[in-house]
């Protein structure tokens, strides 16, 4: 599984050591908190777009 960090490169959770795995988890657990969220059609549409 892979994600983009803020510099727009792509991490890969096999990579990620146990700290930095939780660190990634929390930032997005904190943007569902503050309601940076995508409702299920905008998802579809930006991975149809993306892919």
């Amino acid at each position: 599984m892979k994600n983009k960090d803020k510099n727009n490169k792509p991490i890969y959770i096999e990579d990620l050591t146990p700290e930095q795995l939780n660190e990634e988890l929390e930032k997005g657990y904190k943007d569902i908190k503050e309601g940076r969220t995508f409702s299920q059609e905008e998802a579809k549409r930006i991975l149809k777009k993306s892919f």
